[in-house]
């Protein structure tokens, strides 16, 4: 028998029987935002919450050691540039390469193609050179005109370049360099030529957008993003789509804790990323935004739609995003997930042909093609039923067309992550659902749920749903006290003078996992006031499952083994009475918690806990024999104090109505029922009268008071 068959086993042995008393509850997930927290590991999400497959993907190419600086499309193949040796690689499309450079002198930092020819840009410092076929050196084209190349876009038979400081907008145009913009910034990130617009260019340090063109012939600042750089610009008709970004320097080298090449760290490790729509005037609104994915690049896929690349923050997350966002109606989906972890361009191969998605860290080419993919699989992060439960039925919501199914499974598990002492998958259960064959029970539950299609029709899936009862645990009395001499609680709601409102229940409620509120304990309050004479025990439980609770209150002599019950069946976790009810004595109180109100019969819980002994006491304590002496010129007190249960508290004497002090016992220690004391005054023997008074106090507040003069 295998390990985990065993560990499922077990746990089906130990969840036996009727301990699972409690009503079930379910753990579900829908809407984008609760699927897209899942693990969507091949399958598409839309706006509207629907899971389905995405386009077919390919990986073309993989060196999982690989930095990719750079990528450009280059006689049918894919031209990328990398950190580690060699620098400079030819990919085919079926995934073969070609070492075009070994060993380069600088960063490789950008690349284009212009006719027929390989363009590259480097950093630190800045130099263009060429190739004009593959097995050729490279050639300087020129250099010493900026510290960092950063972009390079084809215009016409030449190209236009953004450089770092300076920043500005360069155009290479048969053997010759111009300047064409200059912006207030220390980078140009990104730029594209954008029609009637003129050349608009993405800054860094700060993130401004600006144009230039025949209407605007200095550079205009545009829109200020409020980011640390603009890492894509797109154009489309009268507008411009840019994406801001703040902390993409952080995600710039291959353990995504370092900054890239020619951009300093910012003043906050904080990553946000938004895509903006700008019109010509400069007016922009958010199309989408993130505080855990930054935007690297933006592709209009359709006319209604962009899509844009994403990188991940977390260093854990082994995945980038790609999305789609509406150009008008700003709703975001999810077109597909990959395996690295920043996305940094989409390289078009030609108008119906796929898409090729860079990924930067573990150097990745991936190939999106146009038709969908025939399965995926969607996990849901694991569900913690914060006590051992067994788990129902799946339950699936959603469309499954002619030609395509979907199937759930599930595992079990105690651990937070999945492990090897996790139970293997279930079996799978159809659309729309079932119970898995065999018992099924754990801490932790995940999901799986696999798609499949027909090469052009996807199913959808827009509700995963699973029934789990819990464990019925008992409930647990935290403690069990007497509140101090005169206080009374009554219920709250009835009026009494000079009360306040107390909270009986604090914070009780429970919430499940996936956020969903579980059962609320009602709350309760009373008044609470003051009363000579009464007494008030005051108890506190809690429930692990929610349950309300009911109370069994019991009473007995200390000296005695029988039980009295005082009370049975109340809601209120307290107990008030006037003191004069019983004989003076020592008691114990017992209190009994049930949740048989929120479980079937013959399945409740329960506990009960002993208060310590508690003193009633109706007897003051008597003070004898009180008198004022003089000895050796000093004046003394002395008397004796005797109580009939005890034990004495507080001892004061005050002399001739000043302010009382401690009186000291003799032997020492205020402690016992009975006490002798004989002490000084510190007062001279005088003229007149003196008079001094004995305040005792017993432990159940009971005192005395006694006085005594003395004549000169």
């Amino acid at each position: 028998m295998n390990s985990r068959l065993t560990v499922m086993m077990a746990g089906l042995l130990m969840f036996s029987g009727s301990a699972f008393a409690e009503s079930t509850r379910y753990f579900q997930i829908e809407g984008f935002g609760a699927l897209l927290n899942g693990e969507p590991e091949s399958v598409s999400l839309d706006q509207h919450g629907r899971m389905g497959l995405p386009p077919e993907m390919r990986e073309v190419w993989n060196r999982p050691e690989s930095m990719v600086t750079a990528a450009s499309l280059w006689r049918g193949g894919i031209v990328v540039a990398q950190r580690e040796a060699p620098h400079l690689l030819w990919v085919d499309i079926d995934g073969s390469e070609v070492t075009l450079v070994k060993n380069w002198h600088a960063p490789i930092t950008a690349l284009a193609a212009v006719g027929g020819r390989l363009v590259i840009g480097q950093s630190a410092p800045g130099a263009l050179f060429e190739i004009s076929e593959p097995g050729k050196e490279p050639t300087l084209l020129v250099d010493s005109f900026a510290e960092y190349v950063w972009t390079l876009e084809p215009d016409g038979d030449g190209l236009l370049m953004g450089t770092g400081q300076p920043a500005m907008v360069m155009s290479w145009q048969n053997g010759n360099l111009d300047v064409e913009v200059e912006i207030g910034a220390q980078h140009v990130r990104s730029l594209s030529r954008c029609g009637s617009m003129g050349i608009v260019v993405g800054g860094a340090e700060p993130g401004i957008v600006y144009r230039q063109g025949t209407e605007v012939p200095q550079a205009l600042s545009l829109f200020d993003t409020e980011h640390q750089e603009i890492t894509a610009i797109s154009c489309d008709g009268d507008y411009v789509y840019a994406a801001g970004a703040t902390g993409a320097e952080n995600l710039s080298n291959d353990n995504g804790s370092g900054a890239a090449v020619g951009r300093k760290r910012g003043k906050s490790s904080e990553v946000r990323s938004q895509l903006f729509r700008i019109d010509p005037q400069g007016a922009a609104e958010v199309l989408a935004g993130s505080n855990d994915e930054v935007v690297f690049d933006v592709l209009k896929a359709t006319d209604s739609e962009l899509w844009v690349s994403t990188g991940a923050l977390e260093t854990g997350v082994p995945f980038g995003r790609i999305y789609s966002v509406g150009r008008v109606d700003r709703k975001v989906s999810m077109v597909a997930q990959l395996k690295s972890r920043i996305l940094t361009e989409f390289v078009e191969i030609g108008p119906a042909a796929p898409i090729i998605v860079v990924g930067a860290y573990g150097g990745r080419l991936t190939e999106l093609k146009r038709n969908v993919a025939r399965s995926g699989t969607y996990l849901t992060s694991p569900f913690h039923t914060e006590i051992n439960a067994r788990i129902g039925a799946i339950e699936l919501g959603g469309i499954v067309p002619p030609g395509t199914t979907v199937t759930a499974q599930l595992r079990t598990g105690q651990t937070s992550k999945p492990d090897e002492t996790w139970s293997d998958w279930s079996e799978e259960v159809p659309f729309p659902g079932g119970s898995p064959s065999g018992m099924w029970a754990g801490n932790y539950v995940q999901v799986k749920v696999s798609l499949k299609g027909n090469g052009s029709v996807s199913p959808e899936v827009s509700r995963i749903r699973l029934a789990y009862l819990r464990k019925n645990l008992p409930p647990f009395i935290k403690e069990v006290v007497m509140l101090d001499r005169g206080l009374r609680l009554v219920a709250s709601g009835k009026d009494t003078p000079k009360s306040k409102t107390v909270d009986l229940t604090g914070n009780i409620a429970t919430r499940d996992s996936d956020g969903l509120k579980s059962k609320r304990r009602k709350k309760l309050k009373a008044r609470q006031y003051y009363e000579t004479g009464a007494m008030t025990l005051r108890w506190t439980a809690d429930d692990p499952n929610g349950d309300t609770l009911r109370y069994d209150l019991w009473l007995k002599p200390e000296a005695e083994r029988e039980w009295t019950q005082m009370l049975e069946g109340v809601e209120l976790p307290f107990y008030s009475f006037d003191a004069q009810q019983l004989p003076d004595g020592y008691y114990r109180f017992k209190v009994l918690a049930s949740d048989a109100v929120d479980n079937a019969l013959g399945d409740a819980r329960s506990d009960e806990r002993v208060s310590d002994a508690i003193l009633v006491d109706h007897s003051p304590p008597i003070i004898d024999d009180l008198r004022v002496y003089e000895k050796d010129g000093v004046l003394w007190a002395e008397f004796e104090v005797q109580d009939a249960l005890g034990p004495l508290t507080q001892a004061t004497i005050s002399v001739d109505g000043g302010p009382s002090v401690a009186a000291p016992p003799v032997d020492g220690v205020l402690d016992g029922p009975a006490e002798k004391f004989n002490f000084p005054l510190l007062l001279g023997a005088g003229k007149g009268v003196q008079f001094v008074t004995v305040t005792v106090v017993d432990g159940a507040n009971n005192r005395a008071t006694a006085q005594a003069q003395w004549r000169d």
